[in-house]
């Protein structure tokens, strides 16, 4: 309903911050506390999350008709990263009830763009 094919094309390494928090000092009685600005501290993981890319666009489809394009990267689908998704998932919203909004939030070639466009039947 969407217009449009999405694959799986391969892993990218995505950056997530995670705040720590260590218990610096302690009270008279032993017991650990917390100075909120000496005790969190930023950590890093990075993490090789899937990619996920047009493989293909119906001319004239509502996918079409909001901009996106063959090639174009999926980053962020109704609000959500992309690459918490499984490929199934992704197809899943793609086809799911006629009227549905689809936000999406794309990268083509470096360049983010965002659009929504409503699901329709094709044929």
């Amino acid at each position: 309903m969407s217009g449009m094919e999405v694959q799986h094309n391969g892993k990218e390494i995505i950056k997530e911050e995670v705040l720590r928090t260590n218990f610096v000092e302690k009270d008279v009685k032993g017991n650990p506390t917390i100075d909120f600005e000496k005790s969190h501290s930023i950590k890093y993981n990075f993490l090789l999350k899937p990619v996920y890319e047009i493989s293909n666009v119906r001319t004239d489809s509502p996918s079409y008709l909001a901009g996106i394009r063959k090639g174009d990267i999926i980053r962020r689908l109704n609000g959500e990263l992309s690459y918490k998704f499984k490929l199934s998932d992704i197809i899943d919203i793609l086809q799911s009830e006629e009227g549905r909004w689809i936000s999406i939030e794309f990268e083509r070639k470096g360049v983010t763009h965002k659009t929504k466009f409503q699901l329709k039947k094709i044929l």
